[in-house]
């Protein structure tokens, strides 16, 4: 398996893994602007990642990672996208955005689960809506 390294642009394929990406990471929320977290150097990087706050800027967020997939490969093999949310300043940001990409990923038939890199989720409420807005769900279509 091979983990490619992590770094503040908006979106990359890791996990190689028998012939297939089965993970990626975005970063839709101008990442390089986080206050960052003690165990994350994320700060440190420069400003060059954007700010994605509608469908359509996911969707061409997406058909990027698409163009880097080797021939016959697809998005829908994916089982995990990670997403840095420690971007967002408040919990109903992050919570929208991530409803926001669940909507997305649905429509392209993508059936991951969304793994959230966050220090500004800390609400039991909010973990109980993530967990009931954001789930991947059987037979997705």
């Amino acid at each position: 398996m091979r983990t490619d390294a992590d770094d503040a642009v908006s979106g990359y394929l890791r996990c190689w893994e028998n012939g297939t990406w089965w993970a990626a990471t975005i970063n839709p929320a101008g990442r390089s602007r986080c206050t960052g977290c003690a165990f994350c150097p994320t700060s440190l990087e420069p400003p060059a990642d954007p700010v994605l706050t509608l469908e359509h800027e996911l969707h061409a967020l997406l058909d990027g990672l698409e163009l880097q997939l080797p021939p016959g490969g697809t998005l829908q093999s994916l089982r995990e996208v990670a997403v840095s949310t420690a971007c967002y300043r408040t919990e109903d940001a992050a919570l929208e955005a991530m409803v926001m990409l669940r909507k997305v990923l649905r429509s392209r038939r993508i059936n991951a689960r969304i793994v959230l890199l966050s220090s500004v989720l800390r609400t039991r409420e909010a973990f109980r809506f993530s967990w009931l807005n954001m789930s991947p769900r059987l037979g997705c279509s």
